[in-house]
C-alpha cells in the first residue's frame, strides 16, 4: 500500500529487499551504472531498490523517467510527480485515518 504522508501511526516500511528479490527479466541499469529494477517489464522505468522505501518523499519527481524535469519535451509533468508518497505495511495502518493507494 502506499501512503502520502508521513504518519507515525502508519509509517513508511524499507521495501529495499523486495524490489531487489526482482526476477531477472526486471533487472537494470540506472544511469549513475548501478542496478535498479523496473517497475513494469512493459515500459523502461527503471529505478533504485530503495524507491518508495524509508520516508515520504517525492519519489516520483527523484527516480521515475516519465517525471524526469530535465527531459527533452516541453511537456508539463502530472501532478502524481510532485506528490510525496512511501509504501506502507497495511496491516500496521488499518487503524489510520490516512489515505492509502494499492500500488
Amino acid at each position: 500500500m502506499v501512503q502520502l504522508t508521513a504518519n507515525p501511526e502508519c509509517p513508511c516500511i524499507d521495501t529495499t529487499s523486495i524490489l531487489n528479490s526482482g526476477t531477472d527479466e526486471r533487472d537494470c541499469i540506472l544511469p549513475d551504472g548501478t542496478n535498479g529494477i523496473r517497475l513494469s517489464v512493459e515500459r523502461n522505468s527503471c529505478v533504485p531498490f530503495d524507491y518508495g522505501s524509508g520516508a515520504c518523499r517525492r519519489h516520483d519527481l527523484l527516480h521515475f523517467q516519465g517525471c524526469a524535469l530535465g527531459n527533452e519535451t516541453d511537456e508539463v509533468l502530472e501532478d502524481y510527480c510532485f506528490q510525496p508518497w512511501c509504501f506502507v505495511d497495511l496491516d500496521t495502518c488499518k487503524l489510520s485515518e490516512e489515505q492509502m493507494y494499492r500500488s
